[in-house]
């Protein structure tokens, strides 16, 4: 059972897979450890998953998401220049 396995209560665990929860950094490496995956991409994935689930899919969301990928380059450019 992944809930024993990767110490995570199974209701908790029951509502990340609804959406209706995000799992801490700590479960998060829990679970990639459990399934073997990537920790980074299972906590995009999970990011992502939050996103849609509170703004849905639809213009105003998709706008958002990218004004927030622009704003996001903005920073790791002038990041890059500063370092």
């Amino acid at each position: 059972m992944v809930a024993v396995k990767a110490d995570i209560d199974m209701t908790l665990l029951s509502k990340f897979e609804r959406g209706e929860g995000m799992p801490t950094k700590e479960q998060i490496q829990r679970l990639a450890g459990h399934f073997g995956l990537d920790e980074k991409r299972l906590t995009i994935e999970a990011t992502a998953g939050k996103i849609l689930t509170e703004y849905g899919y639809n213009d105003v969301a998709y706008g958002a998401v990218m004004y927030a990928q622009e704003e996001m380059q903005k920073y790791y450019t002038s990041e890059s220049k500063n370092d």
